[in-house]
C-alpha cells in the first residue's frame, strides 16, 4: 500500500498532469472500489448528504460504500449540478474510461510524485483497506465497502490485523482496578 502522505502527493502530481485521472485516483482513496467499479459509475449513484457510494457492479457484485465526511463532500462537490446518467469519471477524452486507460497516466502520476514505478492504482485500495484495518473500522465494515469478503482481508493482510487487534483489545478491553490495601 502507499502511505496517505504519498498518495496526497501522487494525487496532486496526476493533476497537475491529468485533472481527470486526479479525480479517479481521489475516488479509490475515498472508497477503497477497484478501477473497474469506478470508470462504471454514474452521477446518479453519488449521494453526498448520506454519505453513499452506490456502486452499481463489479468484481462483487452490486454494494452501497459508506463515505466518510470528507469523502462525501468531495463526491458532491464534483456532482454538481451534473446529469443522473452522465458518467461520473470520464477520461480528458470524454466518454468512460475503458479497460487499462489509467495505466499510462498512473505511471506518470508515479514518477512526478518520485514514487515507486512498481506501485499502481489498485495500491490505492490496499492503503484504504490498511488504513481502516490500522483505526479499527469493522472488518465487516471494510469488506462491505470494498467489495471483498473477510477471508480475503484476513488472509492478505494478517500481519496488519495482529497489530491492530492488539492495540484495539488494549484499548477497549475490561480492566479490573485493583487497589492494594496497606498492611496494618
Amino acid at each position: 500500500d502507499v502511505a496517505e502522505p504519498d498518495v496526497a502527493r501522487l494525487t496532486r502530481a496526476a493533476g497537475e498532469q491529468d485533472a481527470p485521472s486526479a479525480d479517479l485516483l481521489r475516488a479509490a482513496v475515498y472508497s477503497g472500489a477497484r478501477y473497474g467499479a469506478l470508470s462504471a459509475l454514474d452521477v446518479r449513484h453519488v449521494n453526498a448528504s448520506r454519505r453513499t457510494l452506490a456502486i452499481p457492479s463489479g468484481k462483487t457484485g452490486a454494494r452501497i460504500t459508506t463515505l466518510t465526511e470528507e469523502g462525501a463532500s468531495w463526491f458532491g462537490s464534483i456532482v454538481n449540478e451534473r446529469e443522473p446518467d452522465e458518467p461520473l469519471f470520464s477520461p480528458a477524452e470524454g466518454g468512460r474510461w475503458l479497460k487499462s486507460m489509467q495505466h499510462r497516466r498512473m505511471k506518470a502520476a508515479l514518477a512526478a510524485a518520485k514514487l515507486p514505478k512498481t506501485a499502481s492504482f489498485y495500491a490505492i485500495r490496499h492503503t484504504y483497506i490498511s488504513r481502516a484495518i490500522e483505526r479499527g473500522m469493522p472488518l465487516t465494515l471494510i469488506a462491505e465497502n470494498v467489495g471483498t469478503s473477510i477471508k480475503m482481508i484476513s488472509a492478505n493482510y494478517a500481519h496488519m490485523l495482529a497489530a491492530s487487534r492488539r492495540t484495539l483489545v488494549e484499548r477497549t478491553g475490561p480492566r479490573l482496578r485493583v487497589v492494594s490495601k496497606a498492611v496494618a
